[in-house]
C-alpha cells in the first residue's frame, strides 16, 4: 500500500475532477463502501442497528449523509449529529444533510450545552473532520469527540480519525479514536 500526504491527495482528486470525474461521483462510491463496511462490521460484531454519524462541514460529513441513507434504506436507526456550528458547509455536504433528512434520518444541531446520548453497542461514524485538519478540536466539537471516545461504541472514522493531522500525523488532543479507519 502506498501512503501519500494530504496535500497530494487533494491534489489528485482536483485533477481528476478537471479531466471529468465527478466529485459526487467519489462521494457516492465512498459512502456505499462505508455502508457495505458498517453492515459487516456490526454482523460480525453482534452490534445493535444503530448508527451516529458525527458530521462536520466538509465533504467527510456528506460521505457520512449519505452513508446514513443507505443505511437507514436497510433499516438502521440513524441519528446524526451536525458539529458545523457557524462553518459553512461544502455544497455536497449541505445536499445530502438535506437527503440524509428527507430519508427519514435524524439530524441534531449541536451547540456547546448539548448533551450527547450515544447508544450502546452500536457504531459511530465519524465524518467530523478530513485530511486537511490542521487545528486543535475545540468547543462543542471537542465535547462530542470525548463522549464519543468514552462511549461503549465501535467507532468507524472517514479517511482519518477527526484530530489528526494528515500532514505531519500529530494528532489534537481530541482525537477520535477510531477502532476502525475506512479510505474508500
Amino acid at each position: 500500500m502506498k501512503v501519500i500526504s494530504a496535500s497530494e491527495m487533494a491534489r489528485i482528486e482536483k485533477k481528476a475532477i478537471a479531466c471529468g470525474a465527478s466529485g459526487s461521483d467519489f462521494m457516492y462510491n465512498a459512502a456505499y463502501g462505508i455502508a457495505k463496511v458498517v453492515i459487516k462490521t456490526r454482523k460480525e460484531r453482534k452490534l445493535k442497528r444503530e448508527v451516529t454519524l458525527l458530521c462536520g462541514s466538509g465533504n467527510n460529513a456528506g460521505d457520512a449523509y449519505l452513508c446514513g441513507i443507505n443505511l437507514l434504506q436497510s433499516g438502521y436507526n440513524v441519528v446524526a449529529y451536525d458539529i458545523s456550528g457557524t462553518k459553512k458547509p461544502s455544497p455536497l455536504c449541505k445536499k445530502h444533510q438535506k437527503d440524509f433528512v428527507a430519508f427519514g434520518g435524524d439530524l441534531i444541531n449541536v451547540k456547546q450545552s448539548t448533551a450527547f446520548k450515544f447508544q450502546k453497542k452500536g457504531i459511530i461514524l465519524d465524518g467530523i473532520f478530513g485530511t486537511g485538519f490542521k487545528d486543535e478540536v475545540t468547543g462543542s466539537c471537542k465535547k462530542i469527540v470525548t463522549a464519543a471516545n468514552k462511549s461503549e461504541n465501535f467507532t468507524i472514522s472517514i479517511d482519518i480519525p477527526s484530530g489528526l493531522n494528515g500532514t505531519t500525523g500529530l494528532a489534537a488532543e481530541s482525537t477520535i479514536k477510531a477502532d476502525l479507519t475506512l479510505f474508500l
